[in-house]
């Protein structure tokens, strides 16, 4: 049985009824606000025409994150039974008693459609990746609309398509029967983008400003940085070829002799079918497939329970299979934009630019594409540096920080910090021309300067010794007033005059006295607080020096 804090379906992108989007950030946030800053991200959607299973593949991806988190060695099918002996989680069959329906993402049999926009799993999963010695990467699941519903515009389909394909690093288009011409086509359509983007940078020498002065484009990075998207997997369901369905192994292999047939460009003698299969290529990282058989007729019933047992049998052997190769460590690559490995905070940014770019339901110029991308990674570049900036000086003099620190010591805290905070920047903000990314340069540097006279501020003010000058007038008078005072003490007792003249500056030494203490109450526990911290220090070191005396003696008599 699920239980509440399993985690839940969470709408981050809402379609609208005038067929455009909605971001809903607050959603998004929630997601992401439990993954450690510096945690690397794997996003894992899966995208595909509807009622084609998607949403059930994503219950079942649900299932083996879960029971592995448990139980992570295991390589037994267990796992598909792990909630029990149905899949209920997300099972909207009408009649079926389905408790743990909103434990997953929501599928039915049937021919109506079953999810609109693009939904997110409320919970990250932690799992051993094979980046940094096997460092842990947070993975994140995606469900998307179907395609071709008969009720979505063809560009509000093509939308959805493109902004999963932009926030993902691992995208499994969902296919039935074979790879057909339609889905490439569908497909370069949208990474058009992919091959303008890296055409751009190419093409970025020479760029003229408006005075006349040229403006270079960046270095040119490594031709893998270049190319735009990640991974991307053809995902075949209902899949009747194979000739030994025992045989896990040989399955893959002729799933990806057929996959390398269909890409293959040297055997199309037409252009179009020759440039629609480079374009693809050209513009993922990396390009696979897989299939799986038919679950079984049982299973496409409206009256469908979940049964795992009803499935059958060959097609939980390749699920499993393929379950374990999409989450192995081989294969969670961190979400990366031209080969930057991106934030948590930089994921924000990049779904928040990319659906107000495609927020009129209308998929946009292929240009336009490229100068979001390029204006979300300039901002996302200088926020980074300002949080790195902010995070070492506030460990030096930062609200939490009750010490002075003495001002060399602080000059030299931001040279360091500033320096490490412009290195962030000049990692991140790697496209565009050079134009445009010193502009943003030149606003970091401004933003981390404004910073910079914050913290100068509140160190100040726990300086014990700030405005010492506005109390040595003050002083003055008190001391002036206790000598006189003393001299006073003289007065004979027959002279009301000079008996007046004391009590008067006896007064005046207890008002200044207290004017003193009163304004300085802060300013005094400040130095005690100092001081002790000073005393502890002295203490410290004499314990040490009588410790080492100690040992220094008992060597001695030994």
């Amino acid at each position: 049985m699920a239980a509440a804090d399993d985690g839940r379906p969470l709408q981050i992108i809402r379609t609208t009824e005038e067929n455009s989007f909605a971001f809903e950030e607050e959603n998004l946030a929630q997601v992401l606000d439990q993954i450690s800053d510096d945690m690397k991200v794997a996003v894992v959607s899966v995208v595909g025409s509807f009622r084609t299973g998607k949403s059930f593949l994503l219950s079942f991806f649900l299932r083996y994150l879960e029971y592995s988190k448990q139980f992570p060695n295991d390589t037994s099918m267990d796992w598909m039974q792990f909630r029990g002996e149905r899949l209920q989680e997300g099972n909207s069959n009408s009649g079926v008693d389905s408790p743990t329906v909103d434990f997953g993402f929501k599928w039915r049999g049937g021919t109506e459609r079953q999810t609109t926009g693009i939904w997110m799993w409320s919970k990250p999963f932690f799992r051993q990746s094979a980046i940094e010695g096997g460092a842990k990467i947070a993975v994140l699941l995606v469900d998307t609309q179907g395609m071709f519903d008969n009720e979505t515009t063809m560009a509000l389909t093509s939308c959805i398509f493109g902004i999963s394909t932009l926030i993902s690093s691992h995208q499994i288009y969902n296919v039935e029967k074979r790879i057909s011409e339609d889905n490439l086509q569908h497909l370069a359509m949208f990474s058009e983008y992919g091959r303008v983007g890296v055409s751009s940078e190419e093409d970025g020498e020479g760029e003229q400003e408006d005075g006349g002065e040229e403006t270079k484009a960046l270095p040119r990075r490594n031709l893998e940085d270049q190319v735009p998207f990640q991974r991307l997997e053809f995902l075949i369901r209902d899949w009747q070829d194979f000739e030994d369905e025992d045989d896990i192994q040989r399955c893959e292999r002729e799933v990806d002799e057929y996959w390398a047939k269909v890409k293959a460009v040297e055997t199309r003698e037409a252009e179009d079918l020759r440039s629609t299969r480079e374009q693809i290529t050209s513009c993922f990282k990396s390009t696979t497939a897989f299939a799986l058989t038919h679950p079984g007729s049982k299973v496409t019933k409206k009256t469908y329970d979940g049964s795992i047992d009803a499935m059958d049998p060959t097609f939980r052997k390749l699920l499993d299979f393929y379950v374990r190769r999409v989450f192995s460590s081989a294969n969670l690559d961190p979400k990366a934009i031209f080969g930057h490995d991106i934030s948590i905070l930089e994921l924000k940014n990049y779904v928040k630019t990319y659906t107000k770019l495609f927020e009129a339901g209308v998929f946009p110029e292929a240009t336009t594409m490229l100068a979001a991308t390029v204006k979300a990674t300039n901002e996302n570049a200088r926020q980074s540096a300002l949080v790195k900036y902010q995070q070492g000086m506030d460990r030096e003099c930062g609200p939490d920080v009750k010490t002075y620190t003495n001002t060399k010591k602080l000059d030299l805290a931001h040279t360091y910090h500033s320096k490490s905070a412009m290195g962030v920047f000049d990692k991140i903000a790697t496209i565009g021309s050079r134009r445009t990314v010193a502009e943003v340069r030149a606003q970091t540097e401004e933003a981390i300067a404004k910073e910079w006279k914050r913290y100068k501020a509140l160190n100040s003010a726990r300086n014990p010794l700030r405005n010492m000058e506005a109390y040595v007038i003050p002083g003055t008078i008190a001391l002036v007033a206790i000598v006189l005072r003393f001299f006073s003490m003289t007065c004979s007792s027959f002279s009301d005059t000079c008996r007046d003249v004391s009590d008067t500056l006896s007064f005046v030494t207890t008002a200044v006295f207290l004017f003193i203490f009163i304004s300085n109450i802060m300013v005094f526990k400040m130095v005690y607080e100092y001081g002790s911290v000073i005393l502890k220090r002295v203490s410290a070191g004499e314990n040490l020096m009588l410790v080492l005396a100690s040992v220094a003696s008992e060597e001695r008599k030994e």
